[in-house]
C-alpha cells in the first residue's frame, strides 16, 4: 500500500529539494515514492535533463 504525502510533508520535501538546488553542481533533487514516482522536487530551472526518459515521471531504474 503507497501512502500518500499530505500538504505538509510535500511542502517539507520541496523546501529541502530547494535548498539542495541552490549548489551549483546539484542538477537534480527529489523525493520518490516506493513506486519510483517523483513526489516532490524535480530539475533545476533551466536545466535539460542527459536522460530524456525522465521526463516521464517513473525515476527509477529497474535491472533484470
Amino acid at each position: 500500500m503507497v501512502k500518500s504525502v499530505n500538504l505538509q510533508e510535500y511542502y517539507l520535501y520541496n523546501q529541502k529539494c530547494k535548498f539542495l538546488l541552490e549548489e551549483s553542481e546539484i542538477r537534480f533533487a527529489g523525493f520518490l515514492d516506493p513506486m519510483g514516482n517523483l513526489i516532490a522536487g524535480g530539475f533545476k530551472e533551466g536545466i535539460v535533463p542527459f536522460m530524456t526518459n525522465l521526463k516521464g515521471g517513473n525515476y527509477t531504474l529497474r535491472l533484470s
